[in-house]
């Protein structure tokens, strides 16, 4: 086996492909969530979303705000205009909200 494929072989996560490849759309992702901890009038306030794990009302409010961030995409929104960052950020952030719940 050649050393370039024996490189490709790993054993353990490589968390650099998640927090140096992905970082810009992280940080999206990270600043919707200090938007709804902290910025958003009424805000949430931090780690709020754990609320949800028994709760069912919360999961499916979450399953709806998708579809609301994913309505106005295909209505040709980017932004969110309440918080001024991206639809599909928002969007990470009830899924990553729900997989948490799952897993």
């Amino acid at each position: 086996m050649s050393a370039k494929k024996d490189s490709l072989i790993k054993k353990k996560l490589d968390w650099t492909l998640l927090l140096m490849d992905c970082r810009p759309a992280l940080k999206k992702v990270c600043q919707v969530l200090h938007y709804a901890a902290y910025d958003k009038p009424n805000a949430y306030g931090p780690r709020n979303w754990r609320r949800g794990k028994d709760d069912d009302n919360f999961k499916r409010e979450l399953r709806a705000a998708i579809e609301r961030h994913t309505d106005a995409i295909d209505n040709g929104e980017q932004i969110d205009p309440e918080s001024k960052l991206p639809h599909k950020a928002h969007i990470i952030c009830s899924w990553l909200f729900l997989l948490f719940y799952e897993i």
